[in-house]
């Protein structure tokens, strides 16, 4: 029974290893920050997420009042209800899960663990900064995980943290796909992985080819892992979805524009 239980838990949590990693953790999936200002083996993540307290209610105002686009939303009464789901998944497992986890494991190790991870992404965003023709972004990408996997221990450490002129992108294949003009499409929620774009879905399923955790077998083993990973990440992000949906009239409106100014933004870039 224990082991059944164990292995349901790790199905329920393992899409989430596969989402944005760009920002602050939200059922919505609200992106959060930039430059992380941790040196290594400081105890501080490499992406600290700012949609706390006063921020968060600046935010989420400023995203219901002045939405940067049209929104593409007609798939709003699946979209509530799958934001809704995640909500709900959010609390009533997720945060729990974390916050044990975050009690018993020390913040220097659970650090190590979010560099391992972002480390092991690097495939991914060097294809998308070459599809993009930067060069520079996919040649940093390349030696700075040249670096970490050898000296930074397997990518546990991150020799780069602090100095923002070698941070690694945060680029993924739908800001490529974006880059040669495709639109966004419609704005969806999926469960457990929450706010996307059409344009964003179509990248992310794309990007599982270049994530090496798809490559682990057997399956439980691989969503074991990625279910690791968002618990682990989830962990240094507790309170953010809290301080956005307090400050939000409408938390899922808010989360939304958020979504897609963060998005628009990352695409002008």
């Amino acid at each position: 029974m224990k082991c059944a239980w164990a292995l349901g838990l790790l199905l329920a949590l393992a899409p989430l290893g596969c989402a944005h990693r760009t920002g602050a953790l939200t059922p919505g999936g609200s992106p959060g920050a930039v430059c992380a200002a941790g040196a290594p083996g400081s105890g501080a993540p490499r992406e600290a997420a700012p949609v706390v307290d006063d921020i968060a209610a600046e935010a989420a105002l400023e995203a219901e009042a002045a939405p940067s686009a049209p929104v593409a939303d007609p798939l709003v009464s699946w979209n509530r209800a799958m934001f809704t789901f995640n909500d709900k998944f959010y609390f009533w497992v997720l945060k729990p899960v974390s916050r044990a986890y975050r009690t018993v494991v020390p913040v220097l190790a659970r650090t190590g663990v979010e560099n391992f991870f972002h480390n092991l992404g690097t495939p991914g965003r060097v294809v998308s900064d070459l599809v993009q023709l930067k060069g520079r972004e996919a040649a940093i990408e390349v030696g700075s995980f040249m670096i970490n996997s050898t000296w930074g221990v397997l990518g546990f450490g991150d020799l780069f943290a602090g100095n923002c002129e070698a941070q690694t992108s945060d680029s993924d294949l739908g800001l490529a796909m974006a880059h040669h003009g495709v639109g966004t499409g419609a704005y969806v929620v999926w469960p457990f992985i929450g706010s996307y774009t059409v344009r964003d879905s179509v990248g992310w399923l794309g990007g599982l080819l270049l994530d090496p955790v798809s490559f682990i077998h057997p399956l439980q083993a691989s969503l074991g892992v990625r279910s690791y990973d968002m618990v682990n990440y989830t962990s240094f992000r507790i309170g953010d979805y809290e301080s956005l949906k307090d400050a939000a009239i409408d938390p899922y409106l808010a989360t939304r524009d958020a979504y897609l100014q963060y998005r628009a933004k990352k695409v002008r870039e």
